[in-house]
């Protein structure tokens, strides 16, 4: 993906990690994406928010997704003045 601003271009590679801390709606936002896609992925199991809240657990309250799977979760709702899911977001790299 290329981004122009101010005629300077910056690429970036949607595989790349992108490290966050959920709130506690981030945690439900992530469980109600995973479980719309269980028809499409008959091997998914049903998860909770408590799943990924074990999972940021884990890594010391932060959680890590590829930067395209994030931008499905988040990406609409996700402004620098507005952060409903998120506290923090930290690009890997």
């Amino acid at each position: 993906m290329e981004i122009k601003a101010n005629n300077a271009e910056v690429t970036i590679n949607l595989n790349r990690y992108i490290k966050f801390r959920c709130k506690e709606e981030g945690y439900q936002r992530m469980a109600d994406y995973h479980n719309q896609l269980l028809g499409i992925f008959p091997s998914r199991v049903k998860r909770q928010k408590k799943y990924y809240k074990a999972l940021a657990d884990e890594g010391n309250g932060w959680l890590k997704l590829q930067i395209h799977s994030f931008l499905k979760q988040f990406g609409g709702d996700t402004r620098i003045d507005n952060l409903i899911y998120l506290d923090v977001i930290f690009l890997e790299g």
